[in-house]
């Protein structure tokens, strides 16, 4: 099968994204797929040895400012780089766009109709954001019917004959997802898995009588709840003398919060042993040594960012058998309770946090146990084998 990622987004070779598309073009092609990737015009040339990577998109509506002019053309910008590509090379079994916003779906909505993409040629078209946002009021996602949101819906309904002939597979990246957007449409989505592999787990805690050993990886961030956690290991370094828990957190600079103020590490946990910063990035190498030497993965993420969004550092974790502690009535409990184990917490509550810190303190072994039975299902399950399965079924 010849597969072709289009993904204009794909530029830099920092986050999780270039790890992201490189399973899935390793993953096919162990398959004996053909797989070819067709990034932003000035993608690095890491990414370009790493992925083979096609330079082709002029703009990216992810990575550059867009005024409203800019969007409105955006669609016609990123259907005639498609085009471009496709008039020059045999059209492929799948293609699949990756990180998809209204442009994109207008655009691909144009593109197939009047392409002569060849018969039993199919469309993955993944959406990795809902069109709804968590109401704290109402303790529940809402959709607002707003501009944006009523042409998004358009414009997936003007897909529903290609969706109904299998030649368009509209995806999500969580259950939420699907049943938020397919509610929202009607027409029908399929929740895909976000493919990770798996690496070799070599885990052992170094002393066992030492400090249980925490991490919160990837940037420090408002929406992950940084500023939550800090406060929370506050709590609990006023409490004893010496730390029983030690806390890992990858903090290259200080963020804002919503009024203002700025939110650094605080200089006494880390002299005191209790907070450990990483102000770097990390290559994959070290990512995974860092996961390998982790105990417990805390995600105090915020609900109103992470309702329905996968988090990849869950899904890393549980492929390792790493306990989790995480916040409540969001795709990371739902994940948790499928593949992982752990303790979830109330939005936004440092108290309800210090409390699942102390007690998977005092019932680690218990969590540790459970998350290992569950490490071969999440493995499994998110891996590339089973996404390239669902789009087998869609034929």
């Amino acid at each position: 099968m010849k597969v072709t990622i289009f993904e204009e987004a794909l530029k830099g070779d920092s986050g999780h994204w270039p790890t992201y598309i490189e399973t899935l073009k390793r993953g096919f092609e162990s398959a004996e797929d053909k797989v070819a990737v067709v990034a932003h015009r000035d993608v690095s040339q890491k990414l370009i040895d790493l992925l083979d990577a096609k330079p082709l998109f002029r703009k990216s509506i992810w990575s550059q400012p867009f005024s409203k002019w800019d969007k409105v053309m955006h669609p016609f910008a990123f259907a005639g780089d498609v085009n471009k590509y496709l008039s020059k090379h045999e059209t492929p079994d799948l293609i699949m766009c990756l990180t998809m916003r209204l442009q994109h779906v207008l655009a691909w909505s144009f593109l197939i109709k009047r392409s002569t993409l060849k018969k039993g040629s199919r469309v993955v078209l993944l959406f990795v954001q809902g069109v709804g946002r968590w109401d704290s009021s109402l303790n529940k996602p809402v959709v607002d019917l707003n501009l944006n949101n009523r042409l998004m819906r358009l414009a997936i309904r003007n897909l529903r004959q290609l969706v109904k002939e299998k030649k368009v597979i509209l995806a999500s990246e969580t259950e939420g997802m699907r049943e938020e957007l397919s509610n929202f449409t009607g027409i029908p989505f399929v929740a895909f898995p976000h493919p990770v592999l798996s690496t070799d787990s070599d885990r052992s805690k170094a002393d066992q009588t030492g400090p249980l050993r925490f991490c919160c990886p990837g940037f420090a961030r408002y929406e992950k709840g940084t500023d939550l956690l800090q406060q929370a290991i506050k709590q609990l370094s006023e409490k004893t003398s010496r730390p029983s828990m030690e806390f890992t957190l990858q903090w290259l600079s200080p963020f804002n919060l919503p009024n203002g103020s700025s939110v650094s590490p605080d200089t006494e946990l880390v002299d005191n042993g209790y907070l450990k910063i990483i102000d770097r990035t990390m290559d994959a190498d070290e990512y995974d040594q860092l996961l390998n030497n982790t105990d417990v993965v805390v995600m105090p993420y915020r609900r109103s960012s992470y309702y329905a969004r996968v988090s990849r550092v869950a899904i890393e974790a549980s492929q390792k058998g790493i306990p989790l502690i995480y916040t409540t009535k969001s795709w990371s409990e739902e994940h948790a309770h499928r593949y992982g184990a752990g303790i979830g917490f109330e939005d936004e509550n440092v108290d309800s946090l210090v409390g699942a810190l102390k007690k998977i303190g005092e019932q680690y072994q218990s969590y540790l146990s459970q998350a290992k039975e569950r490490m071969h299902a999440a493995q499994e399950f998110y891996s590339c084998s089973n996404f390239r399965s669902l789009t087998e079924e869609s034929k």
